[in-house]
């Protein structure tokens, strides 16, 4: 079964009211599959997700390749 990252947990691990503010995050550990959320991030620089089961690691690098782009 896949956990879904949520806005709720980002905001609380980067300890931010918004999500247009968070420039590093944390989320380490969290067991999460689905980080599609993360999008809603726009100056997202630095993040770790080791110790994690994103299920789809290439889909996820293509669109951290498209906000690059």
């Amino acid at each position: 079964m896949s956990k879904i990252l949520t806005l709720e947990t980002i905001l609380s691990r980067a300890n931010s009211k918004s999500p247009e503010s968070i420039k590093q995050l944390n989320l380490w550990g969290l067991q999460v599959s689905d980080i599609s959320i993360l999008s809603k991030l726009p100056l997202l620089e630095t993040i770790s997700l080791s110790n994690n089961q994103i299920i789809h690691p290439l889909l996820h690098l293509l669109f951290w390749y498209s906000l690059l782009s």
